[in-house]
């Protein structure tokens, strides 16, 4: 105000024009002693020189939905490929099937059968044997130095296997216990421990496979009976007799736990990469480069349509298979998990959730990130914080529990994040918030010639379902879903496997659809 006054005095001995040019430099002075003041607390709230061209990204003026998923690349294209010169792709289809061959053959392999010392048993039997690792078109992922092979497998040989390692285990032991007990065994045992005793002999002899042992060597079922004869004679015979053959059972079920152990090791190692690496080494010559291999054990095989409908078709294919028993044994085999048709099948109401970062945040200038409610900055502590002390194993486990550490476990960390339990690490996390991982129904068509009698009968039919394929998303609540290939839905699995029987050819169809 003091200057402003002397402005005023030394107007009237001044010009209009100097008047006017000492007024804009008092103006001037007094701007810059205020910014220069204000400097300190106000250069987050204001730009003096704000020429960003990001305009658009600045403010928010609608809420945000949730944002749409996105399936894996391998529900869309089983192949993902890509050359500047299309002309050195042109055989890759050729070098895919001839992969898919090569592979089934690798998981195929198996020992001599002089060297096991088994019956020979021919290929055609091998090829419809249930007994061995069935496997699904593989899925190739191609870079610029290496090639990714995803194989599902289902391994229906290692659990016949380690079961029938376990009945000859469990054989082998109760045959020591015979051979001790006929020592111990005389006319003093009273005639109820007697008679319970040939019971248990004769459940070993006749329960755990021993009907081919015995058609083939007939003296074995004589010797059997004569032990009972001399039972009631003498001691001494009777122990001849049991160690004739026991002898011979014990020896038998020796060289079968052998043969079992020697095709379970095998079976083993062709998932190791002490095998892979002679299959990595042919298939690098159709690709010329790197392969590396990432195998999925299944232990069910509805979770994948090739393994679905190539295990349905070797059932189908018997001759005197009945088709709609087998479609409604391989539908049973899908558990559905139950649900409130309902809740689930409501339609979405369009309302505002705030546990999506866009709809906390209408704007990304700072000020109005650090001033609101929703602290951006707090938010990130807690997220970073709590995933890397879940993941610190250094820590002692008292310290690495959510409630310790700033008491993050009672914040969503994610959007899907109200399901994920408060000790949960990021792979939980991550679990979670893949979509479609949820059965909701398998459908099942066969169509072809499956008449019993080998006449020229008209093509059968059959479907059967179990649940449903429609996606809930897009069909009950209103949500937009993202479709593959622009008519294919993201959360349906379909494969088709044909085959052929003496009266005809036949096809089977499956279809598999999930849920979030």
């Amino acid at each position: 105000m003091k200057e402003n006054k002397n402005l005023l005095e030394t107007a009237r001995y001044l010009s209009p024009l100097s008047l006017q040019d000492a007024s804009r430099a008092c103006a001037k002075k007094t701007v810059l002693g205020e910014v220069s003041a204000m400097e300190g607390t106000t250069i987050l709230k204001t730009n003096l020189k704000n020429n960003s061209k990001l305009r658009p990204f600045n403010r928010i003026i609608g809420d945000v939905g949730k944002m749409q998923y996105f399936p894996a690349w391998s529900k869309e294209w089983r192949n993902s490929v890509y050359h500047y010169n299309s002309n050195l792709i042109k055989n890759f289809p050729v070098y895919d099937i001839n992969i898919y061959k090569i592979i089934k053959s690798y998981f195929n392999m198996f020992f001599n059968h002089q060297f096991i010392k088994y019956d020979y048993i021919r290929p055609k039997r091998r090829r419809l044997s249930f007994n061995k690792i069935f496997l699904a078109r593989p899925e190739i992922k191609h870079t610029n130095s290496k090639a990714i092979i995803t194989l599902y497998a289902f391994n229906r040989e290692k659990f016949a296997l380690l079961k029938k390692i376990k009945i000859l285990t469990l054989l082998t032991k109760k045959i020591i216990k015979t051979i001790l007990a006929t020592s111990n065994f005389g006319r003093s045992m009273p005639a109820s421990n007697r008679r319970n005793y040939l019971l248990k002999i004769e459940n070993i002899f006749f329960k755990f496979n021993m009907i081919s042992a015995i058609l083939k060597d007939r003296n074995l079922l004589q010797d059997f009976y004569a032990y009972y004869l001399t039972l009631k004679t003498s001691k001494s015979k009777a122990k001849e007799q049991a160690n004739k053959w026991i002898k011979l059972i014990f020896n038998k079920e020796l060289i079968l736990i052998r043969k079992y152990k020697f095709r379970l090791n095998l079976n083993k190692y062709k998932f190791e990469d002490k095998l892979l690496y002679g299959l990595s080494n042919i298939i690098r010559k159709l690709y010329n480069k790197e392969i590396e291999f990432n195998i999925v054990n299944l232990k069910n095989i509805v979770f994948n349509t090739d393994l679905f409908t190539q295990i349905s078709t070797l059932k189908i294919k018997k001759r005197n298979a009945k088709v709609v028993r087998i479609m409604n044994i391989m539908l049973n085999k899908a558990n559905l998990p139950y649900l409130n048709r309902i809740q689930e099948t409501g339609r979405l109401d369009n309302n505002v959730s705030l546990r999506l970062v866009e709809n906390k945040y209408k704007t990304l200038n700072i000020r109005n990130i650090l001033g609101t409610k929703f602290n951006l900055d707090k938010l990130l502590n807690k997220v970073y914080v709590r995933a890397q002390a879940l993941n610190d194993k250094l820590l002692p486990r008292q310290l690495r529990r959510p409630k310790n550490i700033l008491r993050v476990a009672q914040a969503p960390i994610h959007p899907g994040a109200s399901s994920v339990s408060p000790d949960a690490g990021l792979y939980d996390m991550v679990f979670n918030s893949i979509k479609y991982k949820n059965m909701a129904g398998i459908r099942m068509e066969v169509k072809g010639r499956l008449t019993k009698r080998y006449r020229a009968d008209r093509s059968v039919y059959k479907l059967r379902w179990k649940g449903g394929l429609k996606n809930i998303d897009s069909s009950f609540k209103g949500l937009s879903v993202r479709k593959n290939r622009g008519h294919l839905n993201p959360n349906v699995g379909y494969s088709i496997f044909a085959s052929k029987r003496r009266v005809g050819a036949f096809a089977v169809k499956g279809w598999m659809s999930g849920k979030s």
